[in-house]
């Protein structure tokens, strides 16, 4: 049984997409969302038997086919589950299981609830596929796959013309990263002759390639990374992303998707260590990323808004621990980070959900006498991503810091303020929401439904405990500084806590006086947009136009011949005759003129 278990574990949820899918028109939402939530719950299960037998050192690999095999290359298609596919299954199946139960009631009164459902099955199809398979080929696949599933549920109330329109960028700003993972992948099949991350680990080490072909390599999946992790400068596609249902919100772009190119760096670390550039430019871009994150959640309005910019920091914080060589301590954080990242968008959902579908912070207030129970769960979300000690989010994020103390003051530095931002727009979320009094039109806010008050119960949980999970991982020393570190959050927390709070009371019926003038996407929409549409348009004008209007010449020219030609067809024997006869006639006066 367990031999097969990575097998079972990822067509569990495809066989419930295909059911789901050929079924759809005679199956109910709420049988929808169990099948689906079954097929989950089986994988969920399947993974959890394989633990023991996979922390004890034993891997399961099974060989599914050869693709391709010749001389030069083999490329075969394969499962594994080792520790860091065994960690992510356990976060992908885990977190996605509570977010399909929310999801029934959440999308208890969608019309299209079953076509959901069954998206979210073929989503954690493909993300199990990405993180299980043995080679970069079917982690290609599966990366592909979950950005289908992301463009289908972004875009999942398709009646709204801006929600298309996110869809589709979130869907050409992931091919851009794709392109990356291409050419990383190119380089080591030409290298190497296998795309398998056991052979390809072992001949790195033996015999490495050169340091160019080497840096190459790790801007690919760096530019990779940037495309599914939402780092700069590809991030702009994880803030749009929000107009799906807030559980896709929860799921795909909070706990799993962007993960993809945090488990892509850890399988090939090794690429990394060997070329010191290719991994500077993952420390840079991720001290970027927590800044730019960090300050544009700050001046955000739209509740789900602030959350996906407040992931984009937090992905930040991971690529940054992934620069500073510390894979472990990266892995650790985006497992604490889908507890209480995943908590904090379903307690949105409830908001959301209660307020019949209101996401403007400055037309709530008072929300904890409205939601009490979403209130205890929001607050625990808070505290863990604050990093509050002894919530799962103060373990990982100073484990981060302890890092970053080692390396370099600065980068340490630079870490900090990415904290003390944490704080002060969580902090500012709080004080807008749920404090001072209800400033909405909804005569009678609600709690949702059992399943979703359970689910975010079991998260609230996690995000609490989840720090016992820091066994697990390998971790920097921290007992000299730890007293250092808890002071250090306390002060972080109650400072900058404090000031959010302060300034959500003291504008509460104001805008914000200050406005981030130029942002990423206007410099796309100036830049890169502008310039290829008018280029197109040149081309359009210039070519298209021109060729078609040449082709209809050719055509028309060719239209006048035959049509002078057809004159001779006339049928009639006698003119067929007549006309031979002329012809050989004229054929014996050019024989006796030569």
């Amino acid at each position: 049984m367990l031999k097969y278990s990575p097998l079972i574990t990822i067509l569990s949820p495809l066989i419930g997409w295909l059911i789901l899918t050929l079924f759809r028109s005679s199956i109910s939402r709420r049988v929808a969302g169990v099948i689906s939530s079954a097929a989950v719950a089986i994988s969920c299960i399947t993974v959890g038997l394989s633990a023991n037998t996979i922390l004890g050192g034993h891997p399961i690999d099974i060989n599914l086919f050869n693709w391709i095999s010749i001389p030069a290359m083999t490329l075969s298609l394969g499962l594994t589950l080792d520790k860091l596919s065994l960690l992510m299954g356990v976060m992908i199946t885990g977190v996605g299981l509570l977010v399909h139960i929310y999801s029934i009631g959440y999308m208890a009164h969608d019309d299209n609830g079953t076509r959901y459902f069954s998206y979210l099955n073929l989503f954690i199809f493909f993300m199990l596929l990405l993180v299980m398979s043995d080679s970069m080929i079917g982690t290609f696949m599966g990366w592909e796959g979950v950005g289908l599933c992301s463009y289908l549920l972004i875009g999942f109330w398709n009646h709204n013309q801006l929600y298309l329109k996110a869809a589709v960028k979130a869907f050409v700003m992931n091919r851009i990263g794709d392109v990356g993972f291409v050419i990383a992948m190119a380089i080591l099949a030409f290298q190497y002759g296998t795309l398998s991350y056991s052979e390809l680990i072992h001949h790195l080490t033996v015999a490495p390639m050169s340091a160019l072909a080497l840096l190459t390599v790790g801007i690919g999946i760096v530019v990779a990374l940037c495309g599914k992790s939402a780092q700069f400068p590809l991030y702009t596609w994880l803030p749009d992303a929000m107009a799906g249902p807030t559980p896709v919100s929860a799921l795909i772009h909070a706990a799993t998707m962007v993960t993809s190119g945090i488990y892509l760096v850890n399988r090939l670390h090794i690429i990394f260590d060997l070329s010191h550039p290719a991994q500077q430019l993952l420390l840079i871009l991720g001290l970027l990323t927590l800044m730019i994150g960090g300050i544009t959640a700050t001046f955000q309005n739209d509740l789900k808004k602030i959350l996906a910019y407040s992931t984009v920091s937090q992905l930040g914080f991971m690529v940054t621990a992934l620069g500073l060589g510390w894979y472990q301590v990266a892995l650790f954080h985006m497992l604490t980070h889908a507890f209480f990242k995943a908590l904090l968008f379903l307690s949105a959902g409830n908001i959301i959900h209660g307020l019949d579908g209101e996401q403007d912070i400055k037309n709530m207030g008072g929300v904890r006498k409205l939601l009490p129970v979403t209130t205890l769960m929001m607050g625990i979300g808070t505290l863990s991503l604050i990093g509050l000690p002894p919530l799962s989010g103060f373990f990982s994020k100073d484990a981060i810091l302890a890092a970053a103390l080692a390396k370099s003051p600065i980068i340490f530095g630079i870490l900090v303020l990415g904290a003390a931002l944490t704080s002060f727009y969580m902090s500012r979320l709080i004080g807008y929401v749920f404090l001072g009094t209800y400033r909405g039109s909804v005569s009678h806010p609600h709690e949702g439904s059992v399943s979703m008050t359970g689910s975010l119960i079991v998260l609230g949980a996690l995000s609490i405990a989840g720090g016992i999970f820091k066994t697990v991982f390998d971790l920097p020393e921290t007992h000299h500084i730890e007293i250092l570190l808890i002071c250090l959050s306390l002060g972080i927390i109650s400072t900058f806590g404090t000031v959010g709070i302060w300034w959500a009371r003291r504008t509460v019926a104001l805008q914000p006086s200050v406005r981030v003038i130029v942002g990423i996407d206007a410099v796309y929409d100036r830049f890169v947009v502008a310039p290829y549409l008018y280029f197109s348009r040149v081309i359009m004008n210039a070519v298209d136009r021109g060729l078609n209007h040449t082709v209809m010449n050719v055509g028309t020219v060719t239209r006048w011949v035959a049509s002078g030609v057809v004159q001779i067809h006339t049928g009639n024997i006698g003119t067929y005759v007549i006309l031979m006869i002329l012809g050989i006639i004229a054929l014996f006066l050019k024989v006796v003129a030569h």
